[in-house]
């Protein structure tokens, strides 16, 4: 069930319920690194007069009132790694990390949430302070007809949508007869069995933000129930255990759903939380997921191409068909190889898209500029052994031979490749 909020309503009243243990002193102060940069730096100079700076992914844009800079200064967006656990999507850095004479306003297109399965009653903004540790705003606006949420803020910093109560792994990769552990946790100390009701009551004095914690499971009472949205050949089966249950895949190869679709129903949340399970192939394969369908394709192949000094993972629907998209990246190293246009490239030809149209890791119109995104290489082996890795393209361009860019899509995935040169 969606949540039913009118535009510009402030998620102050979600419920009416006594005020809930929030005390982040209940465990420790979340601290992690800071995120690295990846995609393109949006800059622009703004005044005392004030004005606006989107985001190069026009996610994020930072309001600046008259009055809030006493000179001409060089405002700088960037995204960033989110290196929260809680968080969602990208984080963004706002430089300079100055104070501002006045607040400026920080909105947040949060309209790929839903592909997430998060509910946007569950989010807000939070910041990493200086020390690494992570604050949620507590004074978030939600606009549910734009999807826009802001916040007002007093300097800029490490920016990042995030959700307090989260379910855990939202993806996981497993092998058949392998199991998994799933769990509802809180980033917001002390939550009681009332869960957020209390959260964003203006009676609830945190001084406009709160501390986030280390995610620890939440109360059992809080669940009211966990489910495994599938039945049929080789699904698996999943065991709650209170705010945790285990899914185990099933022996059978080619399960009936792949992924499998587990839901985890809380107590006074306006929508449950979903988490997928994927189970692998046990040869080579590249698993590619777009909105709600997963696709599959076996045999992949991992080859250097030599005039580029680059390598690539190549694809087919199967063995009579043209190939269906490739991977492709600069040198054999293993880690991130940020989408760039040149060196590090994605494209992919869905099976079922009309007019054999295609995604490609470029944003906007073709040719505009790169995705964010990345392939990450965990694992290369010599001629013959598997190559293995990720890849997030968080706008790929979609395209038709006919009517051009269409817009743009998140897609995300997972290979294993046996590399023949």
């Amino acid at each position: 069930m969606k949540c039913m909020l009118a535009a510009l309503l402030t998620c102050f009243v979600l419920c009416s319920c006594s005020k809930p243990s929030n005390d982040p002193s209940t465990g420790k102060v979340l601290v992690t690194e800071q995120g690295q940069p990846y995609g393109l730096l949006a800059e622009q100079v703004i005044g005392p007069q004030g004005g606006s700076l989107a985001s190069a992914d026009s996610r994020l844009q930072v309001i600046i009132p008259a009055g809030a800079l006493t000179g001409n200064t060089t405002i700088r967006v960037q995204a960033i790694q989110n290196t929260n656990p809680a968080g969602v999507g990208l984080s963004y850095r706002i430089s300079p990390s100055l104070s501002f004479a006045k607040p400026v306003t920080i909105k947040v297109d949060y309209s790929g949430v839903d592909s997430l399965d998060i509910d946007p009653c569950n989010l807000s903004l939070g910041y990493q302070d200086s020390s690494g540790a992570w604050k949620m705003k507590m004074n978030r606006v939600i606009d549910a007809v734009n999807r826009i949420l802001s916040i007002e803020a007093s300097k800029g910093g490490d920016w990042c949508l995030l959700s307090p109560i989260r379910l855990v792994p939202l993806e996981s990769y497993i092998k058949k007869n392998e199991q998994v552990k799933l769990q509802v946790l809180s980033f917001v100390g002390g939550i009681g069995s009332e869960g957020l009701c209390g959260l964003w009551n203006p009676s609830n004095d945190h001084h406009g933000e709160q501390a986030l914690v280390f995610g620890a499971p939440v109360l059992p009472a809080l669940i009211d129930k966990w489910e495994l949205l599938a039945t049929g050949y080789g699904v698996g089966t999943l065991t709650p255990q209170g705010a945790t249950a285990i899914y185990k895949a099933s022996d059978k190869d080619n399960p009936i759903m792949n992924p499998a679709s587990i839901a985890v129903t809380l107590k006074g949340f306006p929508r449950n939380m979903l988490a997928r399970v994927y189970v692998e192939p046990e040869e080579t394969y590249i698993m590619i997921t777009l909105g709600s369908k997963t696709y599959i394709y076996a045999a992949a192949e991992a080859e250097r191409i030599v005039s580029s000094n680059t390598y690539s993972i190549s694809w087919e629907e199967r063995p009579s068909r043209i190939e269906r998209g490739y991977i492709v990246w600069g040198g054999n190293a293993i880690g991130n190889h940020v989408w760039d246009m040149k060196f590090n490239q994605f494209h992919f030809s869905p099976e079922d898209f009309p007019n054999d149209g295609f995604l490609i890791s470029h944003a906007g119109e073709l040719g505009k500029f790169p995705s964010d995104g990345y392939v990450k290489i965990d694992q290369f082996g010599a001629v013959g052994q598997f190559v293995t890795g990720t890849f997030v393209v968080t706008n790929a361009a979609r395209h038709d031979p006919d009517q051009g860019y269409l817009g743009s899509s998140s897609v995300s995935g997972r290979f294993k490749a046996r590399r023949t040169e």
